[in-house]
């Protein structure tokens, strides 16, 4: 048995930094969210909610387009291009 691995079915350890990015995350009173690379939301904080007015399972389901004025998508879209271009 390989000593450095996890054994079957033991969680892993969080990434370094992960636990405190994720309370940071969590207690921040301002609205938060991450997105994909196709703009999926893939974490969201409770102001962020608060703030929309939807539970976060559902923003989970949604892309930042179905959150966005209309015309405000175009440019949010731009901006996401070039920031995953960096």
């Amino acid at each position: 048995m390989n000593m450095t691995e996890p054994a079957a079915g033991a969680e892993k350890a969080p990434p370094p930094g992960e636990t405190q990015f994720r309370d940071i995350l969590e207690q921040a009173p301002i609205g938060m969210a991450l997105l994909s690379l196709d703009g999926r939301f893939t974490r969201v904080n409770r102001a962020f909610c608060e703030i929309l007015g939807y539970e976060p399972e559902e923003l989970l389901k949604l892309t930042f387009t179905a959150i966005t004025h209309p015309d405000d998508i175009q440019k949010d879209q731009d901006f996401v291009l070039r920031r995953s271009e960096e």
